[in-house]
């Protein structure tokens, strides 16, 4: 080989090792930017670790179902932080299922994946093995978070029916009307008007933003402890009020409500609806417990909600 050959071959060398450094500096910035985030640990509860991958994931899960993030804008900023409250309370149910006895099996999981799928329970397995794959698709899952999705799910129907059994056939009850509004000037515009004697029920018709009660002129029924919209109004509706009293303006949830005792009841019985809503309260706070006794550990920040939601649009 005369030298003139050799160069040139040492000058294409030269040219595609060039192009192999520039190559792996943009495979490695693609990875570090695009590649290494999703895998970083945004929520871990106990023994669940939840990464910014299955965040998002569960985000487009989440968005395809619910209608409320299927038309952008504002509600969609609350994606990230909606579906992250969702797995911590998934997380919850799992680690806290067994101390009340409570076990989902893999079984259990294959018969409703059967079920949702319309399958016979003793289906062959390549037409389990078909369905279950697109059940996985459609969600945009992985499989074995969609294994662990059905778990909770079937976890939380469980717990559910726990706590409803458990649930008292009666307790103290308090019958009130509210009127809820967005804005504190208007909150308090408004309780200047009921102050001066306006009817309350003619009032919550004309400003309350709450459409339902507002119909009703502000009724709402009869509320059990731990289910108010505040401690406040719980305090002013079961301790403080007489019959016929309206409160002050009360602040929660970011919102502003006034609120009136018409009927308190030491011990009434619960319907149905209010033994559903006694066991929710019960299990709400049971989740409280089971939160104390774990490993807790958030760490999605702004940037990461962000992203995600760049990622999913």
């Amino acid at each position: 080989m005369d030298t003139e050959q050799r160069n040139q071959i040492l000058l294409v060398v030269g040219v595609i090792v060039v192009i192999l450094i520039a190559v792996g500096f943009i495979a490695f910035g693609w990875y570090q930017t695009q590649v290494k985030p999703l895998g970083k640990t945004v929520l871990q509860i106990g023994d669940f670790k939840f990464s910014l991958g299955h965040l998002e994931r569960r985000m487009r899960l989440e968005r395809s179902t619910n209608t409320q993030f299927q038309q952008g804008g504002q509600a969609l900023l609350q994606l990230p932080d909606t579906v992250a409250a969702q797995l911590e309370r998934e997380a919850l149910l799992l680690s806290g299922s067994g101390r009340l006895n409570i076990n989902v099996t893999d079984e259990d999981i294959d018969n409703e994946i059967k079920n949702q799928g319309g399958l016979a329970d003793n289906a062959a397995a390549d037409l389990f093995a078909a369905e279950f794959k697109r059940q996985v698709n459609s969600t945009h899952l992985q499989a074995q978070e969609y294994r662990q999705y059905v778990r909770a799910r079937l976890t939380e129907q469980r717990t559910q029916a726990y706590f409803l059994y458990l649930a008292p056939q009666s307790e103290p009850q308090a019958r009130s009307r509210w009127i809820v509004l967005s804005d504190q000037t208007a909150a308090n515009e408004t309780l200047a008007r009921l102050d001066a004697g306006e009817d309350f029920g003619a009032v919550a018709k004309e400003v309350s933003t709450d459409s339902t009660s507002a119909q009703q002129g502000g009724e709402v029924g009869w509320l059990l402890r731990g289910l108010s919209a505040s401690q406040d109004t719980e305090d002013f509706l079961f301790d403080k009020a007489n019959i016929g009293d309206h409160s002050g303006v009360i602040s929660a949830n970011s919102q502003f409500y006034i609120v009136q005792l018409e009927e308190r009841a030491v011990d009434r019985p619960l319907d149905d609806t209010l033994k559903k809503s006694a066991a929710d309260r019960d299990m709400l706070k049971w989740l409280s417990g089971v939160r104390s006794t774990v490993t807790y550990s958030r760490k999605l920040t702004q940037d990461d909600a962000l992203r995600a939601l760049s990622d999913i649009s």
